[in-house]
């Protein structure tokens, strides 16, 4: 079949000439009603993931205070840094502590063991308390998950 010098195949005619497309194939295997339905549902689809990537993303920092030491800290990028990297270290000392400390409790454990757990402490609790420091109203503190899972 020939319209306007270019000749058109059916879908299952389909020669080495003919490129078929997804496009090409469901428009012509589908009906108006199924194609109408179908542009609906892409439509919705779209929409549905334009809304949902245009959400606000959950910020603690929403709930500190404009001003201040402690909320400048901890909204600092070097500190949250630092704390991950004190994390890692952490995760790394608990390896070491499990294969060579000797003690079954702290209080029995030598002395490198002993002031190394006291000093990451001491920084787990300094961090937890710049952060509650930071909060406007303190009761705030309930709604952020790592400030809970962390106290």
């Amino acid at each position: 079949m020939k319209a306007g010098g270019v000749e058109h195949h059916h879908p299952s005619q389909a020669s080495a000439a003919t490129v078929l497309t997804p496009a090409s194939v469901l428009t012509s295997a589908t009906t108006q009603s199924e194609t109408t339905s179908t542009v609906d549902t892409i439509a919705r689809l779209k929409k549905s993931v334009t809304e949902s990537t245009a959400k606000d993303f959950y910020d603690v920092s929403r709930f500190y205070h404009k001003t201040g030491f402690s909320q400048w800290i901890v909204k600092h990028p070097r500190f949250e840094q630092l704390t991950l990297f004190v994390i890692a270290l952490n995760a790394i000392w608990i390896w070491v502590d499990t294969d060579l400390n000797p003690g079954s409790m702290l209080i029995t454990s030598p002395p490198l063991f002993q002031v190394v757990e006291h000093v990451f402490c001491a920084y787990f609790a300094y961090e937890w308390t710049l952060r509650f420091l930071a909060f406007q109203r303190k009761r705030d503190g309930l709604k952020d998950f790592w400030f809970i899972f962390d106290g």
